[in-house]
């Protein structure tokens, strides 16, 4: 009886382990069907998207800000970025394409806030010379205008005078105002409210805001 039951048994289970590998496989084939189906694009492909023509702008603005009167590259490993040579070079080739280009600065100009070097009356000559030199060769660059910042105040009112009527650019300090004795009033001022300068065909105005304290010779906006 035994033997029979285990003989009809495996009988029994062979018939049902071929029907079922073939309905497996089966399964298989249409579930590789629907994998394919479900993973097919459905987003249509992006077309190349070509660059807007701007066409030629009316005015390009190149702003320079916080030389504290540095020549040439002042030693730092990161990003040097040159002096006033190198200035005048990519000035060149910026205007190169005959775009109407105002350049102006702000910030510390012809001083850092801090006097450097052990011998003070020695700095104090060199940083002089050195910032006449930037007068001279913004000028030549063709700096249109400048807002000068607190450091360019650190050796008092009549420098920045000295360096005011050197510079071929007039300093702007909106509701501000720098005195010098023994100055004739009538003289032109050391630093203007305002200015208006010609770019190509455009007229644009500059005002200057600046960031200084009141003290001898120098008078800010109370508010």
């Amino acid at each position: 009886m035994r033997v029979r039951v285990m003989a009809d048994r495996a009988r029994v289970e062979r018939r049902l382990v071929i029907p079922g590998a073939a309905l497996a496989l089966a399964l298989m084939l249409s579930g590789g069907s629907c994998s394919d189906g479900r993973h097919a694009p459905t987003t249509p492909t992006v077309p190349d998207v070509q660059a807007a023509a701007l066409g030629t702008p009316a005015l390009r603005v190149v702003v320079l800000t916080d030389l504290k009167g540095y020549l040439e590259p002042c030693g730092c490993t990161s990003h040097p970025l040159g002096g006033l040579d190198r200035l005048a070079a990519r000035m060149a080739t910026i205007r190169a394409d005959g775009v109407p280009t105002l350049f102006v600065a702000a910030g510390n100009l012809f001083y850092d806030e801090d006097r450097h070097g052990v011998d003070a009356a020695m700095a104090a000559t060199q940083e002089e010379w050195r910032a006449q030199t930037v007068a001279d060769g913004l000028s030549a660059i063709g700096l249109a205008a400048a807002t000068p910042g607190a450091g360019d105040l650190r050796e008092g009112a009549a420098t920045l005078s000295a360096l005011a009527n050197r510079a071929r650019f007039p300093l702007v300090a909106s509701g501000a105002s720098v005195t010098v004795a023994g100055v004739d009033a009538a003289a032109p001022p050391v630093v203007r409210d305002h200015v208006v300068v010609s770019v190509g065909n455009l007229h644009v105005g500059i005002v200057g805001l600046p960031e200084w304290t009141t003290q001898s010779g120098v008078q800010v906006p109370s508010d």
